[in-house]
């Protein structure tokens, strides 16, 4: 299913008339079927990862990150409008990891990443779908929190400085963005594109992991 697929039937799930919902718990439930499909395709996500699971991993964030963040640069919308809110140098982070592995590893890994067409990011989306968006990329920096306090161990000596990001604690940045976002997206309308953001962000990067998705349960609606 393509990006924009996502998008629609993730979207669609928020009906015009629901009561007044919070946009986090919205999202939560509205991609819960992504993340899981997500995270049972990501290599690192299992029991003894290799040096190779994780390069694999980055070189499939890579072009992904890379385009969310060209795009997001273009327009200072929704969390961008935050100086507190700037994305982090991931794509630094990336390069470093790569270079400490070598090329020799990498072309290895490389070899095991689907080449995926990209569809730009839209450039005419709104506030809330750009939220939405963000909040896929906000939530990976807490997943990779714990990653690495899983994987540095058994991954040494590669630095995993993609998964250490910052040396600090993802938490506060984490609740903050949360926190503006609630203020920011509120009403079945914002709430359905924040949704559908999440959706197409989720949508884009499972490309690089092929495998089966439930689509049935993407399009049922909550209850």
């Amino acid at each position: 299913m393509p990006p924009a697929a996502f998008a629609d039937t993730v979207g669609a799930t928020v009906p015009s008339g629901a009561r007044t919902e919070d946009v986090l718990q919205a999202l939560r439930l509205r991609t819960a079927i992504l993340h899981r499909a997500l995270d049972e395709r990501v290599p690192i996500a299992g029991d003894a990862p290799s040096l190779g699971d994780y390069l694999q991993h980055l070189l499939a964030l890579q072009p992904w990150l890379s385009a969310m963040l060209a795009w997001r640069a273009r327009q200072a919308v929704g969390p961008d409008a935050h100086a507190e809110l700037q994305p982090q140098p991931q794509l630094d982070w990336i390069a470093e990891d790569l270079r400490v592995a070598g090329p020799a590893a990498c072309a290895a890994a490389a070899a095991r990443v689907p080449s995926a067409p990209t569809a730009p990011w839209p450039d005419e989306a709104g506030a809330a779908y750009r939220w939405g968006a963000a909040y896929v990329l906000e939530g990976s920096s807490l997943g990779a929190s714990v990653l690495y306090s899983r994987l540095a161990g058994p991954l040494a000596p590669q630095p995993l400085r993609f998964l250490q990001a910052s040396g600090s604690s993802p938490g506060p940045r984490w609740a903050r963005f949360c926190q503006l976002m609630r203020q920011e997206v509120q009403g079945p309308a914002d709430i359905a594109q924040a949704c559908a953001g999440a959706a197409d962000a989720f949508g884009r990067l499972l490309a690089a992991y092929p495998g089966p998705l439930a689509t049935a349960a993407v399009l049922e609606p909550a209850a």
